[in-house]
């Protein structure tokens, strides 16, 4: 049985507007961090901007 593994991050979708959205783990590609603005590279190559957030906080969801 698969088990899917997602992490929930408020994406920004417009220039003020955040989303609430679940990523599975397995698509991410890469994690950075410039300023206050964390960047999720997926595994299609789209990268989702994650405003006010930390990268060492946003990491931490992943380790329970």
């Amino acid at each position: 049985m698969n088990t899917f593994k997602f992490i929930p991050v408020n994406v920004l979708i417009d220039k003020t507007t955040t989303q609430l959205q679940f990523i599975n783990y397995d698509h991410i590609q890469r994690i950075w961090q410039t300023d206050t603005t964390v960047y999720i590279e997926l595994a299609d190559y789209t990268i989702l901007e994650v405003p006010n957030e930390n990268v060492h906080n946003l990491i931490e969801r992943f380790i329970k």
